[in-house]
């Protein structure tokens, strides 16, 4: 065997091109366990910053009850402009010293964490996983106005959310709120109050949506209420947790010319 495919076969060289990897890369590869607010009764988003959560390990411990909770938000969406700022200029800031230590691989179980949720202190590189996963589900949200800050509170980088469940709550529409973060690859509506069908014309702007969920929804009542989402959201691969195979894609897009021709 070539000496070059030898060492290209070894565990220590695997080792070692995986902490090449860029930072985003790391995170999506090794993320922790999704930060769980499910049922904890909240009315608002920004009621979030002042409960821990069930499981996970968000960025920030959550707040005295008594806190002025906007003016904390805005600390922190301040501290994370200052920071990118020094990044742009190429100087050292404290999300970058912080974000240089390289994230733990995932572990054999698939989760990476202690039966606890929070991130396991006992991995080879010593550094926790960072969630890339908010649980919003069941709770009484008749908004998502203010997320953009929550989730400051929460991730070590906001830009980086993948995953929000919002299910179960109050929302009557898709809110602008969403649209902020441009890695959201799933998105949980499913068992809200959504009247308008138009509002998923919304999610056309996040380009890495592939998993969406809108059943239990008013909006499901619609006639073609499926084909009609799935036509106008091109990069869907999963609707209502059904896979969208092929051939499916192929008889809603002739579908949907037929339709278009009709009007």
């Amino acid at each position: 065997m070539p000496v070059e495919a030898e060492a290209s076969s070894s565990p220590s060289r695997k080792k070692a091109l995986w902490l090449t990897q860029t930072l985003q890369d790391q995170k999506q590869l090794a993320a922790g366990p999704p930060i769980d607010y499910s049922f904890k009764d909240l009315k608002t988003v920004l009621d979030l910053v002042l409960v821990e959560p069930n499981s996970g390990q968000p960025r920030k411990p959550a707040l005295p009850h008594d806190s002025n909770t906007l003016e904390y938000l805005e600390s922190l969406a301040a501290a994370d402009q200052a920071a990118a700022e020094s990044e742009a200029l190429g100087e050292d800031s404290p999300r970058r010293a912080g974000a240089a230590a390289p994230l733990s691989p995932v572990s054999p179980s698939g989760s990476g964490a202690s039966p606890s949720g929070r991130s396991g202190g006992g991995s080879a590189l010593g550094a926790k996983l960072n969630s890339n996963s908010i649980r919003l589900c069941n709770n009484h949200l008749m908004s998502l106005n203010g997320l953009g800050r929550v989730v400051r509170h929460c991730l070590d980088d906001w830009r980086q959310l993948v995953w929000l469940d919002v299910s179960s709550n109050q929302l009557t529409t898709i809110e602008d709120s969403i649209l902020e973060f441009p890695s959201l690859q799933v998105l949980y509506l499913h068992g809200n109050a959504l009247t308008n069908i138009n509002d998923v014309l919304k999610l056309q702007h996040l380009p890495r949506l592939s998993k969406l969920t809108l059943h239990g929804n008013p909006i499901s009542e619609q006639k073609n209420y499926k084909m009609w989402v799935v036509a106008h959201l091109s990069g869907l691969r999963s609707f209502d947790f059904g896979p969208i195979t092929k051939i499916e894609r192929d008889k809603i897009d002739t579908w949907f010319k037929g339709l278009k021709k009709k009007h």
